[in-house]
């Protein structure tokens, strides 16, 4: 009969530990949204690779940038369109840096858009909670979709760093935003 119990204590404790570890990061995002709420930036700091977001922003806007500069007809026949292509990173670096900080990034999770470091004001809550949805895209990355009617939807992208723990690495701009019309 111990034998019986050791079995079905290990059973309830292997199926414990797997309804963990497949939760971990759905509880790793409450929290991060929680950091939010609440504005504990020190939570925020060690929820967020902020270095790795800026990055991954910087990298999609300098091209999304390249692309609609050099698709518009008036640009390229431009004699200055080479030096706003070089002026380009170096825009997008100031913007990202300044608006990808703890207090930006509260904004983003609450699901409204976020505001530069220097600017005191903040946005008035969302009419509504965002609409939030999520899943696994492997074993080790976590997508948080985040759906506002102040924002348009962003993918916030988590990867695990041990069992248990979860931290953003990069937020994914939305394709339409990206690819938009010029005009």
């Amino acid at each position: 009969m111990n034998r019986r119990y050791i079995i079905v204590g290990a059973a309830v404790v292997a199926v414990g530990f797997l309804a963990l570890y497949a939760a971990s990061p759905v509880l790793a995002f409450q929290g991060l949204r929680s950091a939010a709420e609440k504005g504990d930036r020190d939570k925020l700091e060690k929820l967020v690779d902020f270095p790795s977001v800026r990055d991954s922003l910087k990298s999609q806007l300098t091209v999304a940038f390249n692309k609609r500069m050099s698709a518009d007809p008036e640009m390229q026949s431009n004699p200055f369109a080479g030096i706003a292509l070089m002026m380009i990173p170096a825009m997008v670096n100031t913007a990202i840096d300044a608006y990808v900080t703890p207090d930006g990034m509260a904004n983003i999770v609450k699901g409204q858009k976020p505001k530069a470091a220097a600017d005191p004001a903040s946005p008035p809550p969302p009419a509504e909670k965002p609409k939030t949805s999520y899943g696994y895209t492997d074993l080790d990355t976590f997508k948080v979709t985040i759906d506002s009617a102040d924002t348009a939807p962003m993918d916030l992208v988590m990867r695990r760093q041990g069992f248990f723990t979860w931290q953003m690495k990069r937020i994914d701009l939305p394709a339409d935003l990206l690819e938009g019309d010029p005009k």
